[in-house]
C-alpha cells in the first residue's frame, strides 16, 4: 500500500489566514482617514499590476494546481476567493474617489486593506510558495 500524499496544512492556513488579517490590519486605524486623489490613482494601478503579477507570475489565481481532493482544499479555495475579492474592492474603492472627484470614509481604509492583502499574498507566496503544488522531492517514481 503506498503511503498517502503529504498534507500541507501549513501553507495553506499561513496562504489563508495572513493576507486578510493583513487588510484588516490596515483598515482599522484608517477609518476615518482622508487622502488625496494621487493616492487612489496610484493604488488602482498597484493594485491592477499586483493583480496582474499574481496571476502570471505566481499563477495565484489557478484553482487547478490547489484542489487536490482532500478536505484542506477549503484553505486554498478561501484564500484565493478572498484575495480576488480584496482586489476587486480595492479597485472599485481606488476608482470610486477618482470618478467622482472626491473621497469618502470607507474609500482610504478599503483600499489600504486590499494593497495589505496583495503585498501579504506576494510575501506569503514567496516564502512558502503555493499552496497544494507538488515539488520536486515529494514526488514518487
Amino acid at each position: 500500500m503506498e503511503p498517502a500524499a503529504p498534507f500541507r496544512i501549513r501553507h495553506r492556513a499561513a496562504l489563508t489566514v495572513v493576507p486578510p488579517v493583513a487588510g484588516v490590519a490596515a483598515a482599522v486605524p484608517l477609518w476615518n482617514a482622508h487622502a488625496e486623489q494621487e493616492f487612489f490613482q496610484v493604488a488602482a494601478e498597484l493594485i491592477a499590476l499586483g493583480g496582474v503579477a499574481l496571476a502570471i507570475q505566481g499563477r495565484f489565481f489557478r484553482l487547478r494546481p490547489h484542489v487536490t481532493g482532500h478536505a484542506g482544499d477549503a484553505f486554498s479555495i478561501v484564500n484565493l476567493v478572498t484575495v480576488l475579492v480584496s482586489i476587486g474592492v480595492g479597485l472599485f474603492f481606488s476608482l470610486r474617489p477618482l470618478a467622482y472627484g472626491e473621497a469618502r470614509t470607507p474609500d482610504l481604509p478599503l483600499v489600504a486593506a486590499s494593497l495589505a492583502t496583495a503585498v501579504a499574498a506576494f510575501a506569503v507566496l514567496a516564502l512558502f510558495g503555493n499552496p497544494g503544488e507538488v515539488e520536486e522531492g515529494d514526488e514518487d517514481g
